[in-house]
């Protein structure tokens, strides 16, 4: 039972990795390019930024995650809290924590804003969190969450 949850845990952080930096690099290669695109972009972030979503899946298991649970579990007790409270303060938790980290490795890695580091993160920031936690909320965690009840079918997960 334990390997199958840790199995369904690490599916779930794989999946909602890869789908979160995959669209949030699109997103900001859109931002970059004025919102004037093609449908060539998409294919063109895949070949520049495959290895993303692996370094936001080591960032999530290692130090995002844990944080989110504490901050989220600081505001609700799951075991007092419907389900889906639960899910919705670990979601935006988990947006509040990896926002920001993303960020500042995006700005180190992407835009070498070494000499006016501080506010070019800061807009970095402002412009991704908004699309990160309604992309969270409304799109990648319902997704990811069904495509894992569908691969772990459990009675508690249908």
């Amino acid at each position: 039972m334990f390997k199958k949850i840790l199995m369904r845990d690490l599916v779930f952080s794989l999946c909602m990795s890869a789908i979160m930096a995959y669209t949030m690099e699109c997103y900001n290669h859109i931002l970059m390019l004025g919102g004037q695109y093609d449908y060539s972009l998409f294919w063109q972030v895949l070949k520049e930024a495959w290895w993303l979503p692996f370094l936001v899946f080591v960032i999530q298991m290692s130090v995002g995650g844990p944080l989110a649970r504490k901050l989220a579990f600081s505001v609700i007790n799951p075991r007092e809290e419907k389900a889906y409270v639960t899910t919705i303060a670990l979601s935006i938790a988990t947006v509040l924590v990896m926002c920001p980290s993303m960020s500042f490795l995006a700005c180190l890695i992407f835009k070498k804003a070494w000499g006016n580091f501080l506010p070019i993160y800061l807009k970095t920031v402002v412009l991704n969190f908004p699309m990160a936690l309604c992309w969270q909320l409304f799109v990648a965690g319902p997704l990811v969450r069904k495509l894992n009840r569908i691969l772990f079918k459990s009675p508690e997960s249908t």
